[in-house]
């Protein structure tokens, strides 16, 4: 009995950095970050509603560069960006699966709003000031946890474990994501398009 016990506290300990099993509200992804207050923290925060997938950078006033890549297995769909810094990029490659950015900062809030298809997870790897962000300036779901790495990918699908990914899983076993995640072909989820780009 006791080398069962040891067999599985290792196996958990093994596993413990590689997948985050969320089944409490602290790893819902619904809902706007209550800390989130462009200007007056710094950081990423990302959250879902009703209209979409959002990701806002934001600062206390000082200048930061955020930099990062997103990515599906499915396609981005309605994205509508939005960024006051005139050296920021943005790019969407051709298989619209992949988002590359660089967002100047400064104070306020730069902005990406999308919808997936036919997806089933999203990957995320964020930066600040070329470095790996620390995970506890990443705000996700309306409490504001934080993952455990800058880079970190989120589902509803447990048989990630299955793909060798070294990526942290987080797997929202009690948080489905809301219609945007598979909205049919031509509908718009992320709104409204207000001075931005729609790609």
């Amino acid at each position: 009995m006791k080398k069962t016990i040891v067999l599985i506290l290792g196996l958990l300990f093994c596993f413990g950095n590689y997948v985050f099993a969320a089944n409490s509200d602290s790893s819902r992804l619904d809902g706007k970050p209550a800390s989130f207050n462009p200007g007056h923290i710094t950081g990423y925060f990302i959250w879902q509603d009703k209209d979409g997938l959002h990701l806002r950078t934001t600062t206390s006033n000082e200048k930061h560069e955020f930099t990062g890549t997103i990515h599906t297995d499915g396609v981005f769909k309605d994205i509508f960006e939005s960024s006051k810094g005139t050296n920021n990029t943005f790019n969407l490659n051709k298989d619209h699966n992949t988002i590359d950015f660089k967002f100047i900062t400064t104070g306020g809030s730069d902005a990406i709003d999308l919808n997936l298809h036919r997806a089933t997870y999203i990957k995320f790897s964020l930066s600040m000031d070329s470095v790996n962000i620390e995970p506890t300036n990443v705000y996700i779901g309306k409490k504001g946890w934080h993952p455990d790495n800058y880079k970190f990918t989120i589902s509803e699908d447990d048989n990630l474990m299955e793909m060798g990914d070294t990526d942290t899983v987080i797997v929202l076993g009690d948080s489905p994501f809301f219609g945007w995640w598979n909205f049919p072909e031509g509908s718009y989820g992320p709104g409204p398009y207000r001075h931005g780009h729609h790609w």
